[in-house]
């Protein structure tokens, strides 16, 4: 590194060979007034107007090509120099000597600067013009403004423009143009003014991105960002990434996708979670409901693209992966022992994090195999076995203990570990009490799913009732379809966009066949041997479950179910308080009832009495630790249930807190692949802003009459159109902060 040494107002100051006069001062924290200048930016001077642009539809012709000179507030005398230069774009030297303040520079600063407030005063508030203009000096002699009645574009999505507040510092033109390389900017001269527009009448059609680089570096609020709301700049601008319950970097990841860089992706995905593969195929994807993206028109499929990066990024990085991991957890052992109860995706994460930080970890499950609702409630068709055993094979090479058909409590493992955690989820069936639900053909919805998946012999005939709204409740009806319905009703307490289950979800559902009737809550399951109502939804039949055969027309057989008309299901709390019209009554004729209310914990893995708990949920502090020391819980064993990914943020929050608990620093990063300042330069894309969402591609409807899988997965063309679509939001936290005024000029 070339350092050199100049004076700046009589001041020593160092700077490195190559800098400008104004970046040498900004570097030793001396300011220089500028507005045409950016830190991210190449100077301005020297930039060439366009032969025509627009601003909306009005197209405007220039009539001159002079080049861009600059807005000149940065000029400063320089000893043997006859005139005054501009400091952005005259190179610093060893021994300089320059004067960056006296009357004749203010002046000169002030005479360019009242060209500049002609055409915009500072706006009331901090922005940038304002807080210059207060700097050098500008009072009485502010000139009159004339409101120009210029266009103001406001319709266009993420950002809106309002020409009367643009000075033509060329700022947004140069961020796109030589920042962005996309040129969708561009400026004419016109009666000897600097005017900026788009090449084109839309910006569609000027080839935008909406990277939204130029609102960042607009000094004076003509452009703007549109509906962002007042929250972390980085929460606020990449959305996304923060409503990954996980944090994954999603725009890190879907940007190696679009590059072919599978590998790099999925090492992305897993330094913040143990299960890539499964991700893939089950995540609910809050992050596509706050895409930016979809504010242009359909947001970025971001599970789907998740997806295929496991899929085809298991070479080099996997090998890799598989000797790091284990070095790590080699390196840092620490003779400490941890017992987790439950083989969930909570207690399976904080396993994953436990043992790279050292930390000698057994699970211990009741059911046979790991995955906990993973394996046993989400069926075939959503995630396959096989899938979720790739993901448990990187747990298992770390060291982690796995202990099926071994149920224990909190009592047997106290004094035999250094700490437990208490990951049992919720693995009961929530129960209603109403009449008719011990008649035959009666079933609750986990048990329903789990049977399936244990491989237990399931076969329903003639019509099926499902009771309830959620994400269960679709997997079951979707599941009675599988193993023989012939017809099969969700019925649940909510509106249609009140219910819990997603609209994918839902709209999965109404594709294979399930009929689904909103606000109408269960008043009670009706017998063979009991007169029922009008018959709105079928006849006979019968069921199987786990091999034994239930034969219709035997005493205490399920007929139907009735319901009354839900007219709330919540009150002004927004707390669950249904209300019902009981005059308005509707019969469902049913041969198999299963109700998918909702999970429960079982409480008996908490058989000691210094632990707390609330309505059977464990309670924790801030640190997921229980009221007995060393002892911790996380994911649904503490609060509602909660989603595959909200468990696993849950499952490292808790492993951060036990490592802590330990003798560890509680850091639970681990950096799986060598971080790169992404490429600034996007690029031209004709189309940009039309291209659609990539259709996932499903198994054919006659063929969805067993458990093969649905969505079938992205093809490479697929994935990287898919990823290329993504606006790479998080590009414009790399931009460089402005160098503002001191508060006191």
């Amino acid at each position: 590194m070339d350092l050199m040494k100049l004076f700046i107002d009589d001041v020593e100051v160092e700077c490195l060979k190559g800098d400008t006069i104004l970046a040498a001062a900004h570097k030793n924290g001396i300011y220089i007034p500028s507005l045409c200048y950016h830190p991210s930016l190449p100077v301005s001077h020297g930039c060439e107007p366009e032969d025509v642009i627009f601003r909306g539809a009005t197209e405007i012709r220039g009539d001159s090509k002079e080049h861009f000179a600059g807005c000149k507030l940065c000029v400063v005398q320089v000893d043997g120099a006859a005139d005054l230069l501009t400091a952005c774009d005259t190179e610093a030297k060893e021994g300089m000597k320059v004067v960056s303040r006296s009357k004749g520079i203010t002046k000169a600063r002030k005479d360019s600067l009242l060209t500049v407030l002609a055409k915009c005063p500072p706006q009331l508030g901090n922005d940038e013009l304002q807080k210059v203009s207060e700097f050098i000096g500008i009072g009485d002699e502010l000139p009159k403004y004339v409101f120009r009645d210029l266009p103001k574009l406001e319709n266009d999505p993420l950002f809106k423009r309002d020409y009367n507040l643009c000075i033509g510092c060329l700022r947004c033109v140069r961020a796109c143009n030589d920042m962005r390389e996309i040129g969708a900017l561009g400026f004419v001269r016109k009666d000897a003014e600097i005017v900026v527009g788009t090449r084109a009448s839309t910006l569609d059609d000027s080839g935008c991105r909406f990277c939204t680089a130029c609102v960042e570096v607009c000094p004076t609020g003509a452009i703007l960002d549109k509906n962002l709301k007042p929250m972390d700049k980085a929460e606020a601008l990449v959305p996304c990434k923060h409503a990954c319950p996980a944090g994954i970097d999603i725009p890190e990841y879907v940007r190696y996708v679009a590059q072919g860089q599978y590998d790099m992706a999925l090492a992305v995905i897993s330094e913040k979670v143990p299960f890539p593969n499964s991700l893939g195929y089950i995540c609910f994807h809050p992050c596509e409901s706050v895409c930016r993206r979809g504010e242009i028109n359909d947001p970025v499929a971001i599970c789907n693209i998740k997806r295929f990066a496991g899929a085809n990024g298991n070479g080099k990085w996997m090998l890799r992966e598989r000797m790091v991991l284990k070095g790590i957890a080699k390196k840092n052992a620490t003779g400490k022992k941890v017992a987790i109860i439950g083989a969930g995706p909570g207690g399976l994460a904080a396993a994953y994090f436990l043992a790279l930080k050292g930390h000698a970890v057994t699970v211990f499950d009741k059911d046979a195999d790991a995955g906990g609702m993973m394996r046993y409630a989400i069926p075939e068709y959503r995630l396959p076995k096989t899938v979720l055993d790739e993901d448990l094979k990187y747990i298992w090479q770390l060291g982690v203990k796995f202990e099926g058909n071994h149920p224990v409590n909190v009592k047997d493992l106290t004094g035999k570990y250094d700490a437990i955690l208490i990951a049992s989820g919720n693995p009961l069936s929530r129960k209603l009490r109403i009449g008719g639900t011990e008649l035959s053909g009666v079933l609750w919805g986990l048990d329903f799913l789990q049977s399936i998946r244990k491989g237990n012999k399931v076969e329903l005939q003639g019509k099926v009732v499902v009771i309830g709204g959620g994400h269960v409740a679709v997997n079951v009806a979707l599941c009675a379809k599988r193993v023989g319905a012939s017809e099969v009703a969700m019925v649940c307490l909510e509106k249609l966009e009140e219910m819990p289950a997603y609209k994918w979800e839902i709209d999965q559902a109404i594709e294979e066949g399930v009929k689904v009737y909103t606000s109408w809550g269960p008043r009670i399951v009706k017998g063979d041997d009991e007169s029922g109502g009008p018959n709105s939804f079928g006849s006979t039949g019968g069921y199987t479950l786990t091999g034994k055969k239930i034969v219709r027309g035997a005493s205490g057989n399920v007929t139907g179910v009735e319901f009354m008309r839900c007219i709330s299901v919540f009150d002004e709390n927004k707390r669950f308080s249904p209300q019902y019209d009981d005059y308005e009554i509707q019969y469902f004729d049913a041969d198999t009832v299963i109700f998918a209310i909702g999970q429960i914990p079982d409480p008996t893995f908490i058989d000691v009495a210094d632990i707390k708990t609330k309505r059977d949920l464990v309670d924790v502090d801030e640190n997921y630790m229980t009221t007995m020391k060393g002892v911790f819980a996380c994911g649904d064993a503490i609060r509602a249930p909660g989603s595959v990914i909200d468990a696993i943020a849950q499952g490292k929050g808790a492993a951060s807190s036990m490592d802590l608990y330990l003798g560890g620093d509680g850091n639970v990063h681990f950096d799986l692949y060598q971080k790169k300042n992404p490429n600034q330069k996007l690029g031209k894309c004709k189309g940009f802003a039309k291209e659609t969402r990539r259709v996932m591609p499903t198994l054919p409807m006659n063929q969805r009459n067993n458990f093969s899988l649905v969505e079938l997965g992205y093809s490479e063309d697929e994935a990287r159109k898919e990823a290329a679509r993504c606006l790479q939001c998080d590009l414009r936290l790399t931009i460089a902060p402005i160098v503002l005024p001191p508060e006191h000029g």
